[in-house]
């Protein structure tokens, strides 16, 4: 079901993947500042507290770094959940004309079109939050496969 859901944001695909990247950077930040952190008790127990100072300050700038790139992440998310949104609407339309009057014999247009409307606002979410997240949730698997070395042959 993921993969038929994949195939309708291909026009969002690279403000998506530039919503992962960014959710990749955040991520980075995090561990970053908890390893900057534990530096600057690590120095600050030893006594040497300019370099705690100076640990903290690092901290502290990643945390502006991390700012900035959720607002990133967010802003290419929405531009992703858009470009479908624009994309996906007129091919709907297109369909149902295809179909006929037909087709919705038993309904009223009124009601299969405000369906129809609803349903791509509802694919809004699934673009902007769900999709990017399963794919970041993906990258550390990803990761992992790529740093296994072949087994050699004994």
């Amino acid at each position: 079901m993921l993969t038929s859901l994949l195939s309708y944001a291909r026009p969002g695909r690279r403000p998506l993947l530039a919503s992962v990247a960014a959710g990749l950077g955040v991520s980075a930040c995090y561990a970053a500042q908890s390893l900057l952190l534990t530096l600057a008790v690590a120095r600050g127990l030893r006594e040497d507290l300019t370099g705690a100072v100076w640990a903290c300050c690092g901290a502290l700038a990643l945390v502006a770094v991390r700012a900035v790139l959720i607002r990133a992440r967010e802003v290419a998310a929405a531009r992703a959940a858009e470009h479908v949104r624009t994309e996906l609407r007129p091919h709907l339309y297109r369909h149902l004309l295809t179909l006929g009057p037909g087709h919705v014999t038993r309904q009223r247009t009124g009601a299969v079109l405000t369906t129809l409307q609803d349903s791509v606002e509802a694919l809004d979410r699934f673009v902007s939050i769900f999709l990017p997240q399963v794919l970041l949730d993906h990258c550390p698997a990803y990761g992992e496969l790529l740093n296994r070395k072949p087994q050699e042959a004994e």
